[in-house]
């Protein structure tokens, strides 16, 4: 009994304060990946590749990168996804210091997008176009 009880005790904070995993609701964007390719990292005497995609979010063409190695492609066609940082709502730093609100000109955007099997990936904004 006096297991349990420690048990219990040990565990019930992580319950309380874990965040909820995200459900499938969460996942509220479509992106469509257009192009696939895998890029070089490699430095003189290693070549690692990691992917870089073509899509289309909301209207806007961009390119995403993940910041994982992988040795495949990811196949073209719809992803749901989230944003999991950035998006325009964060006061960026300037170089002087002092706080300035870029996101009027510049964005940092990560999303993370739901594969078909549950697992997740995350790709990070590194352009986009017109």
């Amino acid at each position: 009994m006096k297991k349990l009880l420690l048990l219990a005790i040990v565990l019930f904070p992580t319950a309380v304060f874990a965040a909820p995993a995200p459900t499938a609701a969460d996942y509220d964007l479509t992106v469509h990946v257009t192009g696939s390719h895998l890029v070089s990292l490699g430095g003189s005497n290693w070549v690692e590749f990691s992917p870089r995609l073509d899509a289309v979010i909301n209207g806007k063409k961009v390119e995403l990168f993940e910041l994982k190695i992988r040795g495949a492609v990811l196949h073209t066609g719809d992803y749901k996804a989230r944003i999991v940082s950035g998006g325009g709502s964060k006061t960026r730093m300037g170089q002087t210091g002092q706080a300035n609100d870029a996101s009027t000109y510049e964005d940092t955007v990560t999303y993370e997008f739901l594969l078909s099997d549950g697992s997740k990936r995350k790709f990070m904004l590194v352009g986009e176009q017109e």
